[in-house]
């Protein structure tokens, strides 16, 4: 499950660290990343588009295709 912080957030942002906790319970597998200009990826705030948030999650979607994973959610904010 990738988790999706929101536009202010990061991906450490206490509700997506409790929601991780609650996921891996259950035997859910998580991925928390940074959007672009968030927490500690590179990037200017004020450059942040819609473009640039869809690639960072088709990115990650990539990234855990690559590890052999084959079904991915999604939860966002």
């Amino acid at each position: 499950m990738i988790l999706c912080h929101g536009f202010t957030t990061s991906k450490d942002s206490s509700t997506y660290v409790r929601l991780e906790k609650i996921l891996h319970g259950e035997g859910i597998s998580t991925f928390r990343f940074d959007f672009f200009a968030h927490g500690e990826s590179e990037g200017e705030f004020e450059d942040i588009t819609i473009s640039e948030a869809v690639d960072d999650i088709l990115n990650a979607i990539r990234f855990l295709k690559e590890l052999g994973y084959s079904k991915i959610g999604l939860v966002g904010s």
